[in-house]
């Protein structure tokens, strides 16, 4: 069996698949082919004999070449640059790495959550020009506050949005989450809603965090009439997928003060260019996509990697097997 990992990010080694990590794989599977690209210059020639590949995107083309791949795994959870019309109508299947990510990205969550809560960055730019300006931010519009009784609305209530939910209960928040199966029992959530009742609970929220997958369904879920909706001191966080917001909608929503900030990590595109007008709209919060950045990111992936080898080769179900027609 040949595994074949195209599992490389040009820019930002992070996405990339350690030596390490592909050494463990042949110790763990020693009669197996295990090759391991860091560029696109060889995919081409090593994907025609590969049964399983490691992929965070594929290619029309390179399904075409792979006669003999049965078995896609993305390195993340989102699925939506593999699952290309070559694939979907293929019999490859595909697993994703949903989980992997979520402790990084509920801590992440809940550090935005709190630097506008304790008005952080205005804190951070008065350090930079080295003022004192208590009264300022005590006085300002959106001033000091605790996130202790505060709502947060979690849009998306899978192993991401289950993680953030625990925590935000930790501080003492009242959670409500929003899922397609609200009957299914969550203990770390108050209420569970249906999406179509979205808008319903919006003027409720002070926080609503976006942990949906992209979908058909989820893309544009957030625009103009949602943001209307909201209280005007309310924020918003999304750390999934930047075409489940109309990001036009959310600038005019900041710049005219709808809602009192936003913060993003996901954007369209995706990574932004430098220049990008969203850099300088009014009281949003960038990161530049690294809330699921970790230490023990690969090593999550590969415990869930490994397993699935194992039950591939037994013709066991695979740990979080991709409904490829509903795209998660």
């Amino acid at each position: 069996m040949k595994i074949l990992s195209i599992s490389f990010h040009d820019e930002f080694d992070a996405w990339t698949l350690p030596e390490w990590a592909a050494q463990e794989l042949r110790n763990t599977f020693p009669g197996f082919e295990v090759v391991r690209l860091t560029s696109k210059e060889r995919i081409m020639e090593e994907i025609p004999d590969a049964d399983v590949l490691l992929a965070w995107l594929v290619r029309p083309q390179q399904i075409l070449a792979a006669k003999k791949l049965k078995w896609i795994h993305t390195n993340t959870a989102g699925v939506s640059w593999v699952l290309i019309p070559e694939v979907v109508n293929s019999d490859i299947i595909v697993s994703n790495s949903k989980g992997v990510h979520a402790i990084s990205i509920a801590e992440h969550t809940i550090a935005l959550m709190l630097q506008f809560s304790r008005r952080l960055t205005q804190c951070a730019g008065d350090q930079r020009n080295g003022v004192w300006r208590r009264t300022r931010i005590w006085e300002s519009p959106v001033s000091f506050d605790e996130v202790y009784g505060k709502t947060i609305g979690v849009l998306g209530m899978g192993t991401l949005g289950t993680e953030i939910a625990k925590r935000a209960r930790a501080f003492g928040m009242r959670v409500i989450g929003v899922r397609k199966n609200p009957g299914q029992t969550a203990d770390c959530v108050d209420r569970l809603y249906p999406p179509d009742m979205l808008d319903e609970i919006l003027p409720s929220v002070d926080y609503l965090v976006v942990a949906a997958p992209a979908t058909e369904e989820t893309r544009g879920m957030l625009g103009k009439a949602q943001f209307a909706r909201m209280k005007k001191s309310a924020f918003l966080v999304n750390i999934a997928r930047g075409d489940i917001i109309d990001q036009e909608a959310l600038v005019d929503a900041l710049n005219n003060e709808r809602i009192a900030g936003a913060a993003l990590d996901v954007f369209v595109p995706d990574p932004l260019p430098d220049g990008h007008p969203l850099f300088s709209t009014k009281n949003l919060v960038i990161t530049p996509h690294v809330s699921g950045i970790s230490p023990m990111l690969w090593r999550r992936i590969m415990d869930i990697w490994i397993e699935n080898i194992h039950r591939f080769l037994a013709g066991q179900p695979l740990i979080n097997q991709v409904d490829k027609q509903k795209g998660y």
